[in-house]
């Protein structure tokens, strides 16, 4: 029952938050897509041309792309969720600067989006994992190539959330 109530929370949360940015969750290829997991919500921000959430090819988000955030990190801070984010880039992606790669794009993407959490809120110690994976994930069922695989994804857990750090003081007893 109390797995029950809890999926229905999420749930729940998952709609509100689609509502709050005026989105048909049903929408084709819309720019965010939100799923219930076990042990929380999994969003998937998507970079995509008609819908940016990043300048081209930078991790400097879109004036979009920062009202997601602040969005976000209300409803992390509201619930106390325990958050890891995830960085990826598509196949095939030209950058200007041989040296900067789609692995460091995808970590300063990450990181943007960790910045930005703690910006608008979000407690750092809520943030467990910030992790840059290239193009070396793709969407399931899209072709490498595909700008669908252009993502930061954040997993919400309500289960894992980290312990508040114990007082240092001691405690003394009179005899």
């Amino acid at each position: 029952a109390a797995r029950a109530v809890a999926l229905q929370f999420l749930t729940s949360l998952a709609k509100d938050f689609y509502r709050l940015l005026h989105m048909d969750q049903d929408l084709q290829d819309k720019p965010i897509d939100i799923q219930v997991t076990s042990d929380g919500l999994r969003i998937s921000l998507f970079d995509r041309a008609r819908k940016p959430l990043f300048v081209e090819n930078t991790a400097e988000f879109t004036e979009w792309g920062n009202f997601i955030m602040q969005s976000l990190a209300w409803m992390i801070d509201r619930h106390k969720f325990s958050v890891v984010i995830e960085g990826h880039t598509r196949k095939g992606l030209e950058l200007k600067n041989p040296d900067y790669t789609t692995w460091e794009l995808s970590a300063d993407r990450a990181n943007a989006a960790r910045r930005s959490l703690t910006y608008y809120a979000v407690d750092p110690g809520l943030i467990a994992r910030v992790t840059g994976f290239s193009d070396t994930r793709p969407m399931p069922y899209e072709p490498p190539e595909s700008e669908t695989n252009q993502r930061v994804t954040i997993s919400l857990s309500v289960g894992n959330r980290n312990p508040k750090p114990k007082s240092d003081a001691l405690m003394f007893i009179r005899p």
